[in-house]
C-alpha cells in the first residue's frame, strides 16, 4: 500500500530529527498517514477489530503537552479531540483554542480534521527513568524526545488525553503498569481484550 510506504518513510525521517522543531512536521505527517492507512484497512478489509501501538489522533493531541505545555489543559484537550475527530460543528469559530493552537485552523482548512477516535484504549504507564533505561539498552541513537524531562511531559499529556477520552467521549481506558516485563504486559493486555469482547457479546 502506497500510503503505508509513505508513512514508513516519513516516520524514519522524523526519528533522525535533531530538535523538536524539526521533529514536529514529519511526525504530524506520519500520524495523519497512519490514520489514513487505518481508514483504508477498514474500508477494504472490514476487520472485526484493529490493534494499533497508539491511536494517531490521541498521539497527536498528547504531543501538544510537549510543544504547548502552558496551553495544554483538559478543556483544550477535549476541544481539540472534538475538532480533529470531525466534530468541529460543536466548537465555535471564536473558541480560544484556535489562538492557543493555530495549527487546528490549518488542519480544518485542509480537511484533515476527520481522524478516528478509538473504541477502547490500553495505556502502558511507565516512569520516564525506566523508559530511558530501556531505551539506552537498545543500543540505538536516541530520538530527540527521549529524555526524562520530555518523556515526563508526554506521560502527563497521554494521561490527560486518556482521562478526557474516557470522561467526555465514553471511551473505555485501562492502564497497565509499565514496570512489568513484556510477557506479563502482553498477557494482561490480551486478558483485557478478552474481557471487553465478552462484554460486547
Amino acid at each position: 500500500m502506497l500510503s503505508e510506504k509513505m508513512r514508513e518513510s516519513v516516520g524514519k525521517y522524523a526519528k533522525t530529527a535533531k530538535s523538536l522543531k524539526h521533529y514536529k512536521v514529519p511526525k504530524l505527517a506520519e500520524l495523519l498517514l497512519r490514520d489514513h492507512v487505518m481508514g483504508e484497512v477498514q474500508r477494504w478489509y472490514s476487520p472485526d477489530f484493529i490493534v494499533l501501538d497508539g491511536c494517531p489522533l490521541m498521539n497527536l493531541v498528547a504531543w501538544a503537552s510537549l510543544y504547548k505545555e502552558k496551553h495544554f489543559d483538559s478543556d483544550a484537550c477535549g476541544t481539540t479531540l472534538r475538532l480533529l475527530s470531525g466534530q468541529g460543528d460543536a466548537v465555535s469559530h471564536n473558541d480560544p483554542v484556535y489562538a492557543k493552537f493555530p495549527e487546528l485552523a490549518a488542519l480544518r482548512r485542509l480537511r484533515l480534521a476527520s481522524m478516528r477516535l478509538p473504541d477502547a484504549v490500553i495505556m502502558l504507564d511507565v516512569d520516564p527513568r525506566i523508559s530511558v533505561a530501556r531505551i539506552k539498552r537498545r543500543g540505538e541513537k536516541r530520538q530527540v524526545h527521549e529524555t526524562e524531562e520530555k518523556l515526563a511531559k508526554l506521560r502527563r499529556g497521554y494521561s490527560m488525553v486518556c482521562d478526557v477520552a474516557e470522561k467526555e467521549f465514553d471511551i473505555p481506558v485501562r492502564v497497565l503498569d509499565g514496570r512489568e516485563e513484556i510477557g506479563t504486559l502482553a498477557a494482561n493486555g490480551l486478558a483485557i481484550l478478552g474481557e471487553d469482547r465478552s462484554k460486547g457479546d
